[in-house]
């Protein structure tokens, strides 16, 4: 079985009928600090100011991204939902064998071979321009939001509430076992206020209502 990566950074890619899709989704604010890396490594301003338009113009592209792909009306129904957080967690062994038995069913999984895959995935770390690579550095996330370089709590707060509405809709999905057509709409969401609706989001984000 072969797979093709596509970002959809314009939310623009096609959905092709009767293929099964793997959908990956991220926290914004972690997220929004590593692309900014990638960003500042293409030659762009790595100061406060270049980040803070860079973030908030990137919130627009987030929650369109979600709503095609996660809980929007015309999001793909033969597909499995995943977060980057549940991937790096302590469950991630769970999570690959999901993953592996959405896409073939009859294949028998070695957990002992997995979990030695998972073990040797390298790690390629981009920050301040600088990159570094760690062997065998396995499946687990390190970004640490309050340690970034440009860090202030207003304007992560500010990023957060552009973005919240969309992630805890696609958190529902995930780990509350909403199917997509039963998902709340942004609308329905909205009335029912998000301070109400945090508790479904095991991720803990925290959430500026």
């Amino acid at each position: 079985m072969k797979f093709s990566k596509n970002h959809d950074f314009e939310a623009k890619a096609a959905f092709r009928n009767g293929t099964p899709y793997l959908i990956q989704y991220r926290s914004f604010v972690p997220s929004i600090i590593s692309a900014f890396e990638m960003y500042v490594q293409s030659g762009q301003p790595d100061t406060p100011d270049s980040f803070r338009v860079f973030a908030t113009h990137q919130t627009a592209r987030y929650n369109a991204f979600l709503e095609k792909w996660t809980f929007g009306p015309s999001a793909p129904k033969e597909s499995l939902l995943i977060s980057y957080e549940m991937l790096t967690s302590e469950s991630k062994i769970k999570v690959l064998t999901d993953i592996i038995a959405f896409f073939a069913p009859d294949h028998a999984i070695d957990d002992a071979r997995l979990l030695k895959i998972t073990m040797s995935v390298q790690k390629l770390l981009v920050e301040a321009k600088k990159t570094t690579t760690h062997i065998d550095f396995g499946i687990r996330a390190t970004r640490v939001v309050e340690e970034f370089r440009f860090f202030d709590e207003e304007i992560f707060n500010e990023l957060r509430s552009l973005t919240s509405e969309s992630e805890i809709l696609a958190n529902l999905i995930v780990h509350q076992g909403f199917q997509k057509g039963n998902c709340p709409s942004k609308r329905d969401f909205l009335l029912s206020g998000a301070a109400r609706l945090t508790r479904f989001n095991p991720l803990r984000t925290r959430i500026n209502p």
